[in-house]
């Protein structure tokens, strides 16, 4: 009897490493570009990205904007995008602020995002850079990620020094941030395409 509880635990907990492993793996792999097409032109396409009202239509439900109002965005303005897979916490930081870095009509914008910890710090965690260049009657958006280390400089050696395997940990941290980032992102601009021009 107890060869087959041995033989029954030994499976779950294969079956529950692989189902880590290829939710790792769907994070991950995706890489750090995302490629979109979205009907109508490019200058349609970057004014439904950065205009205010027309955020709200396709962003998630909760999303605001910083400074408060109409029209488009500006450089150094905020977005705090609502996450729909976390519920409020008592600190009411179930979101992600993106800061706009770069906009330059109708071909880039760039953003700066900003995740908060459990505590409620926050820390930077992407830049994203959106390309759009026009293909027929539709929009090609190639979205480029780049993670920022959870830590750096002194603070990353302060963290790893000593400890076999703790920058790895970091790594895949890291990455695993990074493609949650992404796929909210991609899903965000499948709502963006399903929207029409």
């Amino acid at each position: 009897m107890w060869r087959w509880i041995a033989i029954i635990l030994i499976a779950v907990i294969v079956v529950l490493a692989g189902t880590c492993y290829a939710g790792y793996r769907r994070l991950t792999g995706g890489g750090d570009t995302i490629v979109t097409m979205v009907p109508g032109t490019p200058a349609r396409t970057f004014a439904r990205l950065t205009d205010r009202d027309s955020l709200r239509a396709w962003m998630p439900e909760g999303t605001t904007m910083s400074p408060e109002g109409r029209g488009s965005l500006r450089v150094g303005d905020t977005i705090r995008v609502a996450l729909p897979t976390r519920r409020e916490t008592p600190t009411g930081r179930a979101f992600q602020v993106w800061i706009v870095r770069e906009l330059k009509p109708p071909e880039v914008v760039a953003v700066e995002g900003i995740d908060f910890d459990q505590g409620g710090l926050p820390h930077p965690a992407f830049t994203r850079r959106d390309s759009l260049s026009a293909v027929g009657d539709s929009t090609r958006i190639v979205s480029t990620f780049v993670g920022v280390p959870l830590l750096s400089g002194p603070a990353e050696s302060a963290a790893t020094s000593g400890r076999p395997g703790a920058g790895s940990v970091l790594n895949v941290a890291e990455r695993v941030r990074l493609g949650a980032s992404r796929l909210l992102w991609q899903n965000q601009l499948r709502r963006l395409a399903g929207k029409g021009p």
